[in-house]
């Protein structure tokens, strides 16, 4: 019973972190925290595959991370 209540919390943070995802972020933004956290692609093949310098797509990826987390706590503090 513990672990179902578990799951859905984590299933509801989720979806949650999705919508901001597709709210919030730029489509670049998206793009990079989706090949880096999904994917598990390293940051050079990031900004090979999109034609960016590393450091550029490692700020990107802070920038929306940043974001996503104060997103959350405004609109999710429960």
């Amino acid at each position: 019973f513990l672990l179902n209540r578990s799951s859905d919390l984590v299933e509801v943070q989720l979806r949650r972190i999705e919508k901001l995802i597709s709210c919030h972020l730029s489509p670049q933004q998206q793009r990079i925290l989706r090949m880096r956290e999904v994917h598990g692609l390293a940051f050079s093949v990031i900004s090979e595959q999109l034609d960016m310098q590393e450091t550029a797509v490692r700020m990107q990826l802070s920038r929306a991370r940043k974001l996503l987390r104060e997103l959350y706590r405004q609109q999710y503090s429960d």
